[in-house]
């Protein structure tokens, strides 16, 4: 009987999505939008926002884009949503969805293009990233 209430326990909290995340329900702080050249918006590109100076390379937060290429900051773990104070920040982009390539500069906080110095006039992040190539198949 104790077998059968742990098992149905467990199966609810999977229902309600119960330990999925640290604090369910957060809604995201900055927003802003990737667009692709050449490309219709791209979903499940993932941001990292580190900190421009300090040489500590840790992201302070990250983004996920939607369909339309737009995306919420989050703090690591998706903690609490993340509102960018004024500074300089470097963001990386990798994929975790589109089978596409991500220049290898647009990976690393030393090198990736995408810095940015915040507030912008527009209060909205809005990143370009050059024409990305399908992932070669894998035969």
């Amino acid at each position: 009987m104790l077998r059968h209430k742990l098992r149905a326990g467990v199966t609810w909290m999977m229902i309600l999505g119960v330990g999925c995340s640290d604090n369910p329900g957060v809604t995201g702080g900055t927003t802003g939008c990737v667009t692709v050249a050449d490309s219709p918006p791209l979903a499940d590109l993932r941001l990292a926002v580190h900190s421009d100076g300090g040489g500590d390379d840790r992201p302070i937060g990250f983004g996920v884009t939607n369909a339309t290429g737009c995306f919420e900051l989050f703090t690591p773990g998706a903690r609490q949503a993340l509102w960018l104070e004024p500074g300089d920040y470097r963001i990386t982009v990798e994929t975790i969805g589109p089978d596409v390539v991500i220049p290898a500069e647009f990976t690393t906080a030393k090198s990736t293009p995408l810095v940015i110095t915040w507030p912008t006039d527009d209060q909205a992040l809005a990143l370009q990233l050059p024409p990305l190539k399908p992932t070669p198949s894998r035969r």
